[in-house]
């Protein structure tokens, strides 16, 4: 297989858009180049994965041998196992979701085989978990999602194996920037092994609900409670869909289990801009675009495209055409947007 590794670095609250074209206007001899940036998934609104071959879009975060490509069933081979450090597949969606924005992912889910206790001392139920990240969050060295105050932004699917009289649970869970939780647990409900569960979660923005809906080998399978957040469920803010398998660090619990994921699709809102159109006219260097809310937007400029400056103000997206200037008489430079959440 074929994705990249990365260290985990990565830009989860802002975004300086990658250089996609660049616009030249000669002015006396020498030529003034204007390097306009654009989201990578400017337009695009769904990211979807099939693994009918090698997955190149994607990155690995921790320990690489617990995912692997399965040439025959055209499926990613999971492996969960919480005495592994943290570690992702994941593929970022060019963009940060929030509280505020509509989006939805599914996939299917085989669990072969598992077993709970494998850590000495932790012999209590840990999750197996799919769903979206914060990237910079999530492959930090504090991140700890064995316990509450370790985790911060995710939106994700949790399935717990039954721990002695203890029933299986099947969870949603959000977790926000500042460590708050909301969850649905559907207990007892177990997913048994060798079984096609297909999930599916969708966020609703105008009533902050987020509902998880699955089959079991084509039937409906539940009920799932959905989550609602409350006023005071501060933001969170995630920009990667993962397959994760977590540390049990400080849990009291721990899991092996093995499966297979296939058929992936996240839904989510186009990138911070669209529709970008850029002159230069008279000394003046205009960017129009359409712009969205929730989102501010930066004109930076360099000489050398190493020392970048903000020119012009930082100003807010307003759902419309969004038009930033920058008035200049040096005959040569570069531009480039930052988009970010406040």
């Amino acid at each position: 297989m074929s994705p990249s590794t990365e260290s985990g670095r990565g830009l989860p609250q802002s975004k300086t858009c990658r250089i996609s074209r660049s616009f030249v206007k000669r002015a006396s001899p020498l030529a003034l180049f204007f390097l306009v940036a654009v989201p990578l998934l400017c337009g695009a609104a769904t990211f979807t994965e099939d693994f009918a071959n090698a997955p190149t879009n994607w990155a690995i975060h921790g320990n690489a041998a617990l995912f692997a490509w399965n040439t025959n069933s055209q499926a990613l081979d999971m492996t969960w196992d919480s005495r592994q450090p943290n570690s992702f597949f994941y593929h970022r969606l060019g963009t940060v979701l929030t509280r505020y924005d509509d989006f939805a992912f599914e996939f299917d889910l085989t669990l072969h085989d598992l077993e709970i206790g494998v850590t000495p001392n932790r012999p209590y139920t840990f999750e197996v978990a799919l769903g979206l990240i914060n990237v910079r969050n999530a492959t930090a060295t504090n991140f700890i999602r064995g316990q509450f105050s370790g985790t911060r932004n995710i939106a994700e699917f949790d399935y717990f194996p039954a721990f002695s009289s203890f029933g299986a649970t099947v969870a949603g869970t959000i977790v926000s920037s500042n460590n708050l939780f909301a969850y649905s647990h559907n207990f007892p409900l177990e997913m048994p092994t060798d079984n096609l569960f297909h999930v599916r979660m969708e966020y609703t923005a105008s009533n902050s609900t987020l509902t998880l809906t699955m089959t079991r080998n084509g039937e409906a399978f539940g009920p799932l409670e959905p989550i609602h957040l409350t006023p005071n469920f501060s933001d969170f803010r995630v920009d990667a869909f993962a397959i994760s398998s977590y540390s049990d660090e400080r849990a009291d619990g721990s899991i092996l289990a093995h499966g297979s994921v296939d058929n992936i699709a996240v839904t989510y809102p186009e990138g911070p801009l669209t529709q970008l159109v850029a002159r230069f006219a008279t000394g003046t260097f205009e960017l129009r675009f359409n712009s969205r809310t929730n989102w501010s937007y930066q004109l930076e400029r360099t000489e050398d495209l190493a020392t970048w400056v903000a020119v012009g103000r930082s100003t807010a997206g307003i759902g419309g055409e969004l038009v930033l200037t920058h008035q200049t008489t040096t005959a040569r430079g570069f531009y480039r947007i930052r988009a970010e959440r406040p």
